[in-house]
């Protein structure tokens, strides 16, 4: 085998602008709230439109994603499916971000319809 085959190059693959930043921000020091924006702001997707209809993420502490739930019924509906939702979400952040479920009823919780400006207000507070 001749020396030129041991060491030709490897052909750069080009990134998008996306993935460039997204690969910045698991390693940056603002990844968790990062990950907070990607969960709060793809929440239909990540648990489908029902589910998504009667619930929100209000607020994330070390692996606890604490939910806002209309009403003890769907409270209940979750708690049955818990496991089943904490994959979905690790599964959309790409590694074991959520550890623990909390729900809250407390109607003032609710969290109105977010916009990035608002959503970008919460993670400023954290």
């Amino acid at each position: 085998m001749s020396d030129k085959k041991k060491f030709r190059k490897k052909k750069a693959k080009l990134e998008t602008t996306s993935e460039v930043l997204q690969s910045f921000f698991k390693k940056s020091p603002l990844s968790q709230q990062f990950t907070r924006w990607q969960v709060w702001n793809h929440w239909p997707e990540i648990v489908g439109p029902q589910i998504s209809s009667y619930s929100s993420p209000i607020n994330y502490v070390q692996g606890a994603l604490t939910l806002w739930v209309e009403h003890p019924v769907h409270m209940q509906n979750l708690q049955f499916i818990e496991q089943d939702l904490k994959k979905k979400i690790n599964d959309h952040v790409g590694r074991r971000w959520v550890h623990k479920i909390i729900y809250d009823l407390n109607r003032k919780n609710k969290p109105d319809a977010l916009s990035d400006k608002g959503l970008q207000h919460i993670i400023e507070e954290e």
